[in-house]
C-alpha cells in the first residue's frame, strides 16, 4: 500500500449552465491527461490560440497473470508515468501560464480504497473478467464495476473487509491530485450502479448489494472540484493557483475532444477496446447498448467491444512486419478475403456479452496462412463489423450517422478508415489532434477557467478535422462489404461458445464414467 492524502469527500453539485468562474488572462494553458489501460498522455491546450502547445506519453502494461481472465494494474503505476508524462509536456512552457487540469481515465476500473486512503490491493481494469459470474446475477457485462465490487466481496473477504471508498481510475488521479473523493454521474455511469435517466445513484441496488458506504455524492462536470495539492503542485513543477477539474470517463472525455456534443455526430473510437457512441438528450433502450453519461449532463449511448485495434496488430506481429507493409498488402487484397472470417474475440467479449469466447479464423484454405495482407484485412474488417453491429441496434432506435469521426491509433490506418467509410455507408473524418481523450479534458478544463459552460465552449471552439483524410464511400465497396458482413454475422451466430464447453464437460464426463464401469 501507498501513502494517499487524507480522504474528504466533495458535497453534491447540480448541473447549473454558466455556474462558472470569471474569466482569467488570456495565454492561459490547461492540462489534459488521458489515463488509459496502455499509456498515459498528457496535452498541453493554449486557450488563446486554442491549440496544442505541449504534449508528453508513457506506456506501461497489465500486470502479468497466469489467468488469461485477469486484466489489472496498480494505481501507483499510473501516478508515476502520468509524473512523467506531464513533465515532458510542460517542459519547454511557462509553467505560471498553467491554470487548470483535467482528467480522462480508462472506464469501469475498480479501485478499492481503505480507511487511510491506501489501495488495499490492485485495480481490476475494464476488461477484466473474472466477475462474469457476478454479471450473470446483476445483469451486466463483467466490465462494470459493480461487478467487480461483488467479486472482491465474495472471492477476497479479508480485503472488502477493509475497503471504505470505491474510486474509478480517473477519480483515483483526482484523489491523488486534490485529496478530495469525487464522482461525477459520466464514469459513474460505468459502474452499473447509477439510474442513468435520473442522473443520481440507483439506491435501491446500492442498498440491495450493501455498498452505500462505498459511494460519494456527484461531482457537477461544470465546476473545478478543489485546488492541486501544494505538495503534487510542486512536484509537477506547478504554479500552487491550479485547479482541477472534475475529468470524466475516456469515452465521455473523446466525446468532448472531438467536438461530439450535438446528436448528429458519431465517433468511432479504434483503440485496446472498440466503440461507437454519440450525445443525445433521451436514452436509447437496447440491452446491448451501455446507456452512460456523458460530460455535459446529458446522455452517451455506447456500444463497446472487448477487441479492437489489438486484434489486427496480432497478426501484424506475427508477420514481423511494419504497419505500413502489412495495410499495403492488405490493400490488394479482395473485400470479400476469399471468404476468410475472423471473429475477433481474442480476449472475450462484452458486446455481445461473451465473456468465455475466444477468436475464430473461419474459412482457411491452402496457402491463406502465407498471405498477411489477407489475414491482417479479414482481422480489420472483423474487428469493424463487430462494432457495426452494435450501431445497427443504435439505429433501430432512430439514431443514424450524419457524420462519422473516427479517432485513437486505428484511425491513422487508411485502409481502416476506407473499410468503415464504405460499411456505413457515410462520410468519415479524423481530427487534426489524435488524443481526442486527453484534448477532452484539456477543453473541459480550459472551459471552466475561462467561464463558460463545457458545451458551449466545445461548439464555440470546436476541435479542428485533419485536412486530406476524409473519405467518403464507394457504393460497389458499399455492397461487397455489408455482403461480407453478412457473412461474419451468419458465422458468428453459429458460435455457442458456452454451449461447447457444457458439451465438452459433458462428454468428458461420459467417458470417465464409461471407463470407470469397465475398470
Amino acid at each position: 500500500k501507498k501513502d494517499s492524502p487524507k480522504l474528504e469527500v466533495v458535497p453534491s453539485l447540480r448541473l447549473r449552465p454558466g455556474g462558472v468562474r470569471g474569466i482569467l488572462p488570456s495565454r492561459a494553458l490547461y492540462v489534459g491527461v488521458d489515463v488509459g489501460t496502455q499509456s498515459v498522455k498528457a496535452l498541453v491546450y493554449n486557450s488563446d490560440s486554442h491549440n496544442v502547445v505541449g504534449r508528453g506519453q508513457r506506456t506501461y502494461d497489465i500486470n502479468p497473470s497466469d489467468d488469461t481472465r485477469c486484466k489489472e494494474q496498480d494505481p501507483e503505476m499510473w501516478i508515476q508515468n502520468l509524473k512523467e508524462a506531464v513533465t515532458e509536456a510542460v517542459m519547454c512552457l511557462d509553467s505560471d501560464q498553467i491554470r487548470g487540469i483535467s482528467i480522462s481515465g480508462q472506464q469501469h476500473g475498480f479501485v478499492p480504497i481503505d480507511s487511510d486512503g491506501k489501495v488495499i490491493r490492485p485495480c481490476k481494469l475494464w476488461c477484466d473478467t473474472v466477475s462474469s459470474k457476478e454479471g450473470r446475477e446483476l445483469g451486466m457485462v463483467p466490465a462494470y464495476t459493480a461487478t467487480k465490487m461483488l467479486w472482491l466481496k465474495r472471492n477476497e473477504p479479508e480485503n472488502f473487509a477493509e475497503l471504505a471508498k470505491c474510486m474509478l481510475p480517473h477519480d483515483y488521479i483526482n484523489f491523488w491530485l486534490t485529496g478530495k473523493w469525487t464522482m461525477e454521474a459520466g464514469d459513474a455511469s460505468g459502474t452499473g450502479l447509477l439510474d442513468v435517466e435520473a442522473k443520481e445513484w440507483n439506491y435501491d441496488l446500492i442498498d440491495k448489494l450493501g455498498f452505500r458506504s462505498y459511494l460519494p455524492e456527484l461531482q457537477d462536470p461544470n465546476r473545478y472540484i478543489a485546488p492541486i495539492r501544494p505538495e503534487v503542485a510542486k512536484m509537477l513543477g506547478f504554479p500552487a493557483t491550479v485547479e482541477v477539474a472534475a475529468g470524466s470517463g475516456d469515452n465521455m472525455m473523446a466525446a468532448l475532444g472531438s467536438g461530439a456534443v450535438e446528436e448528429e455526430k458519431f465517433v468511432v473510437s479504434l483503440g485496446t477496446s472498440g466503440t461507437i457512441f454519440c450525445s443525445t438528450k433521451t436514452q436509447v433502450e437496447d440491452e446491448l447498448i451501455s446507456n452512460f453519461c456523458d460530460a455535459l449532463g446529458r446522455n452517451l449511448p455506447l456500444v463497446c467491444t472487448q477487441n479492437c485495434a489489438a486484434v489486427p496488430e496480432e497478426i501484424r506481429r506475427m508477420f514481423n512486419l511494419s504497419r505500413t507493409e502489412i495495410t499495403s498488402l492488405a490493400q490488394l487484397e479482395p473485400i470479400d478475403c476469399e471468404g476468410l472470417a475472423f471473429i475477433p474475440y481474442l480476449t472475450g467479449e462484452r458486446t455481445p456479452n461473451e465473456p468465455e469466447s475466444s477468436g475464430v479464423m473461419y474459412g482457411m484454405r491452402p496457402g491463406f496462412h502465407s498471405r498477411p495482407g489477407l489475414l491482417y484485412r479479414a482481422a480489420l474488417q472483423g474487428a469493424t463489423f463487430s462494432i457495426f453491429e452494435g450501431y445497427l441496434r443504435m439505429a433501430k432506435s432512430g439514431l443514424e450517422v450524419k457524420e462519422l469521426i473516427l479517432v485513437g491509433g486505428g484511425a491513422k490506418n487508411t485502409l481502416w478508415r476506407k473499410i468503415i467509410a464504405d460499411l456505413f455507408n457515410a462520410k468519415v473524418s479524423t481530427l487534426q489532434e489524435s488524443e481526442s481523450a486527453a484534448l477532452g479534458a484539456a477543453l473541459q478544463a480550459a472551459a471552466i477557467g475561462e467561464g463558460y459552460d463545457v458545451r458551449d465552449y466545445i461548439q464555440k471552439f470546436p476541435p479542428e478535422a485533419r485536412a486530406g483524410e476524409g473519405i467518403s464511400p464507394a457504393q460497389n465497396s458499399t455492397l461487397a462489404i455489408r455482403k461480407a458482413f453478412l457473412r461474419w454475422k451468419a458465422i458468428r451466430d453459429m458460435m455457442q461458445w458456452e454451449s461447447i464447453e457444457d458439451v465438452v464437460e459433458k462428454e468428458t464426463g461420459r467417458n470417465e464414467e464409461e471407463e470407470s464401469t469397465h475398470a
